[in-house]
């Protein structure tokens, strides 16, 4: 009898150590997640402000809701160009930027980006959507303006 009474307790503890592993182990995920979603759009974000501040001469090539492309001179680097472009079977896509013969991927899991162009400013926002499909969906957004040179 006493053997079974200390069987259950070890098994009791056991289970509530187990559930706590396993909680543990979801709240890392998701802090992971939503991590790697806020990284990607800062990523995005200063990238975008370093390089816009910079910019001479902005032309759109294609400014809609699904792609975006851009262009501009850049002093030390020449013309510089931005795309984003959102497949209609996707809810994310990359941003990439290039000049020269150079092409790099600047941030990954966007799933809007805007750019307009005022008298005095340049406008942006970047969102980027956790990639984790198992998981609830998290949206992170950032909002800039840089005034023009």
């Amino acid at each position: 009898m006493e053997m079974l009474v200390t069987i259950l307790i070890f098994v009791m503890i056991m289970g509530g150590l187990y559930a706590g592993l396993i909680a543990g182990g979801r709240s890392w995920q998701t802090y992971d997640t939503k991590a790697l979603t806020q990284r990607e759009a800062r990523r995005a974000f200063i990238n975008l402000n370093r390089d816009l501040r910079m910019a001479r001469e902005l032309s759109f090539k294609k400014n809609k809701q699904r792609t975006v492309v851009f262009s501009f001179q850049h002093p030390d680097q020449g013309v510089v160009t931005y795309a984003w472009s959102l497949p209609e079977n996707r809810q994310v896509a990359s941003l990439t930027r290039s000049h020269a013969e150079t092409v790099r991927v600047i941030a990954q899991n966007i799933s809007a980006f805007r750019v307009e162009e005022n008298e005095d400013s340049i406008l942006f926002s970047v969102s980027s959507l956790s990639p984790e499909p198992q998981q609830p969906a998290q949206e992170f957004k950032l909002n800039g303006q840089v005034m023009k040179r």
